[in-house]
């Protein structure tokens, strides 16, 4: 049929068709970068919904995968209503509504060169008063150092992580559940980068206290005392804590243990309230795998002072070795306290103690540290 049409007539059909070609060309490739810009986006919106579900499921999957709401834990008596969800890292800085809060670590420490030279540190940083608890037990030297540093306030105390600071000294948080630590006073400076191995677990989050621990903390850094420096590793304990009001406790004595098994145990006895209030102890908690919590009934486990160590200036006597048992449960642990003195200086007798521990738990031999605090 063409070859019947005029030369220019041709040549008109043919460029017609070439244009209409090109334009259908043009389109398919105009389609084409559509579609690829258009997935290139749908990629980017699902890349991110990933990343903060990883993010979100990263911090809940030490919440057992279940929601934040979920894991408000409190006491017996507490009314369900009055729970509060909890979401982190938010919930690891500071809240506003807290009269009193607080941040503690307690780590156990020994020289990577030679284990033999073993350390504890305490570390309590205190929103109101704005203050921080210190102490230092060098166990190879039989030395303690401690001290109240009192501060006008922090310059950074975050509100939507943990973030606190004065001048050189700070904790802060460097990931999901790890923390950065610098400590300087006088002669002694601390650094430490910790880890939290194991699911926070949530005793409080009501409109009175919040309160949380992290029993197995992976610690490592460096330390400088005097002359000496270490570089040092071991376990740490976390506790945030905080109350509405006035802290509702005068006195009390808490007990956590660290076991070589991947165990932690933790109780709290003598508990005298602001109104004097007397509580001989409360049930006893144990934490394997990821976090696992077992109740303990208080009348079903016995603690034994075996030793003391009497302070000469306040004389107020501290267990300096002592003895858990769980006949039911086959568990008899002994700790004994790596110097005699760890009263905090400036507390009015506040002791923070680091113990090795050993004995048998569940038939079974161990070895590791406890944590003693004894407000009188």
């Amino acid at each position: 049929m063409l070859s019947s049409l005029p030369n220019n007539c041709y040549a008109v059909v043919l460029l017609t068709k070439a244009e209409k070609l090109n334009m259908e060309t043009s389109k398919s490739k105009l389609k084409e970068v559509a579609g690829a810009v258009i997935l290139v986006i749908l990629a980017a919106v699902i890349l991110k919904n990933l990343y903060f579900n990883f993010m979100t499921f990263d911090r809940l999957a030490y919440f057992d995968g279940k929601s934040p709401a979920q894991q408000t834990i409190g006491s017996n008596n507490q009314n369900p209503d009055s729970r509060i969800a909890i979401n982190f890292p938010q919930d690891e800085g500071e809240h506003q509504n807290l009269q009193t809060e607080w941040w503690y670590l307690a780590a156990h420490l020994e020289d990577e060169k030679d284990s033999a030279n073993k350390f504890g540190a305490t570390l309590m940083f205190s929103k109101n008063p704005p203050q921080i608890l210190f102490n230092l037990t060098d166990g190879v030297n039989q030395k303690n150092f401690s001290s109240v540093i009192k501060l006008d306030g922090f310059d950074l105390l975050g509100k939507d992580k943990l973030a606190i600071k004065k001048d050189d000294i700070y904790w802060l948080e460097s990931g999901v559940f790890k923390y950065q630590i610098h400590f300087k006073f006088e002669d002694i400076e601390i650094n430490l980068d910790l880890a939290s191995l194991k699911k926070p677990f949530l005793f409080y989050n009501n409109t009175e206290a919040f309160y949380y621990e992290q029993t197995n903390i992976k610690v490592s850094g460096s330390l400088f005392l005097s002359d000496n420096h270490y570089q040092v590793k071991g376990v740490g304990w976390i506790d945030h804590q905080g109350f509405r009001t006035v802290l509702p406790w005068k006195s009390w004595r808490w007990y956590a243990l660290q076991l070589d098994n991947n165990v932690e145990i933790v109780f709290t006895t003598d508990l005298v309230s602001q109104t004097g209030n007397f509580s001989e102890k409360k049930n006893l908690s144990i934490f394997k795998e990821s976090a696992l919590q077992e109740t303990v009934d208080s009348q079903k486990y016995t603690i034994k002072n075996l030793d003391f160590w009497q302070d000469p200036k306040t004389k107020v006597q501290y267990p300096i070795k002592w003895q858990l048992e769980i006949p039911e449960r086959n568990i008899n642990l002994t700790a004994t306290s790596i110097i005699p003195n760890q009263v905090i200086e400036g507390t009015g007798g506040v002791y923070e103690g680091t113990y090795q521990v050993t004995g048998t738990f569940e038939g079974q031999s161990v070895m590791g540290h406890a944590q003693f605090e004894f407000m009188p």
